[in-house]
């Protein structure tokens, strides 16, 4: 699984094989959770069509309609722990240097 592509405080976008995975942050009555979705063929499209515009849709989407996408939601799944592990190896590599 590989990160495609991310939006800092949004949502981040992989891949695994041939399926896109979009994953975001759902406030659900004040507790965070991770929301991590199998993109459908028809948001897949939209995203190729639409590039990030239509990534930042979906994840407004998701965020604001989080209860219509609970069957969707794969975190307690196992491709969850991949998903994890990318998007952690992701940010390792991608953190800013602190500066002392």
């Amino acid at each position: 699984m590989t990160v495609l592509d991310h939006e800092p405080g949004g949502w981040f976008l992989l891949k695994d094989g041939q399926a896109y995975v979009f994953n975001t942050v759902v406030d659900v009555g004040h507790v965070f959770t991770s929301f991590t979705l199998v993109m459908t063929p028809e948001e897949v499209n939209a995203f190729e069509a639409h590039g990030r515009e239509d990534l930042n849709r979906l994840c407004d989407h998701v965020q604001r309609n989080y209860r219509d996408f609970f069957d969707r939601n794969t975190e307690s799944r196992p491709i969850a722990h991949t998903v994890t592990a990318a998007i952690a190896e992701w940010n390792a590599a991608n953190r800013p240097e602190l500066v002392p």
